[in-house]
């Protein structure tokens, strides 16, 4: 992985197997739960619910 820092200097920086797990790990679960909600907002869509506030 490449890390620009100030100016035009770049940074390479090596993380460890725990790290690259971790990173891993965090991706998956952010995609799992952007699906879900994409899922579950076109389901409300196709059902025709009105999401408007009212006052």
């Amino acid at each position: 992985m490449i890390v620009m820092t100030d100016g035009s200097t770049t940074k390479i920086v090596h993380w460890s197997i725990v790290r690259q797990i971790e990173y891993r790990l965090v991706c998956i679960g952010m995609s799992v739960i952007a699906y879900l909600l994409e899922r579950a907002v076109l389901r409300s869509i196709k059902r025709g619910v009105d999401l408007t506030p009212r006052a």
